[in-house]
């Protein structure tokens, strides 16, 4: 890592309004909505996400109105948007549109991750209010269902001079220098502007009916996630699942797939586990295997124990003791 990264790194790290992923993305009653981004006049936040263990996905699936910019300062990262995956590495960015469905974890081979990550609403760099600019920057792109994430490699970020500028916005929020929201405005605004030049040839190469496709396979899958969400203690089924968005179990189990590269079972499992990691981490008490696992909707110790070391890489006990020495 380089002296002006790890200065931006410290940095955000003394700062505690910058919140990192374990503060961010708490697995709550609410994970879609979790975080309001900024505030009303100046709906923009930057966050440190520092992931030095790969337990699952170091943030699950989720989805915000917010677009997303996130750089790397060191180790790779692996990004799942929808059905795609994205391997991101040390100096290269990733963006996300508004309303994706995304993931995050420490990609393979990688022993850590650490991302600066601006989250923003991009009706901050120009207002609906202005019809004629809006509909000509800015929608393009968040109505776009191709345009779902757009990779910066590190000579893209070089060759179109954003190397000061992803820097320069944690700097300027940092310090909150005098105007900074302003300037913050300006310096999203010339990446913004990058983004639409790079991405005017892969806008609109996908026909209305594949558009259609899209967003139904996404909304259907949505719902599906808040099922399990607000259901995951109960002994729900793979048919609760399906009828909840109203499809077969085969259509139901595709849909899914194609959204996530995985069926519904496999996240309600992986959900529960994760629930569970929650449980242990807070509990002001002893909890035991069974409550543990009654509590995050299993009903045998045994194949929770199984489900929990495979996921998770140890124990229940293991886990607790892990996070109490930390």
């Amino acid at each position: 890592m380089t002296e002006k990264k790890k200065s931006i790194k410290q940095l955000i790290e003394n700062e505690t309004r910058f919140l990192d992923f374990d503060l961010r993305y708490q697995i709550d009653e609410d994970i879609y909505k979790t975080l309001k981004h900024g505030s009303k006049d100046y709906p923009v936040d930057f966050y440190l996400l520092n992931a030095t263990e790969r337990l699952l996905d170091i943030i699950p699936w989720h989805w915000h109105k917010e677009a997303e910019l996130i750089y790397i300062l060191d180790g790779c990262g692996e990004f799942r948007i929808s059905e795609d995956s994205f391997q991101i590495h040390e100096g290269e960015a990733l963006f996300i549109n508004s309303q994706v469905m995304h993931s995050f974890c420490i990609a393979p081979g990688s022993e850590t991750c650490t991302c600066i990550d601006i989250v923003f609403r991009p009706d901050y760099l120009i207002s609906p209010s202005k019809p004629s600019l809006y509909t000509k920057y800015i929608y393009p792109v968040i109505q776009d269902q191709n345009l779902r994430g757009f990779v910066l490699t590190k000579n893209d970020i070089e060759k179109a001079g954003l190397t000061y500028y992803i820097p320069a916005l944690f700097d300027l929020n940092i310090k909150e220098t005098s105007g900074y929201e302003l300037h913050t405005r300006e310096l999203l605004m010339k990446i913004w502007l990058y983004i639409l030049d790079q991405t005017k040839d892969m806008r609109f190469q996908t026909s209305n009916a594949q558009h259609t496709k899209i967003s139904l396979d996404e909304r259907r899958t949505k719902e599906a996630l808040q099922f399990i969400e607000n259901h995951y203690t109960e002994s729900i089924t793979l048919d609760d699942i399906a009828n909840s968005i109203h499809l077969s179990r085969s259509e139901c189990c595709r849909c899914i797939k194609r959204c996530m590269n995985m069926t519904p079972f496999e996240y309600l499992l992986q959900f529960r586990i994760q629930k569970a990691a929650q449980l242990l981490s807070n509990s002001k008490r002893p909890l035991s295997i069974a409550e543990l696992a009654s509590a995050v909707g299993f009903n045998s110790c045994s194949y929770f124990n199984k489900l929990f070391r495979k996921y998770m890489g140890c124990t229940p006990s293991q886990y607790k003791k892990r996070m109490r020495d930390q």
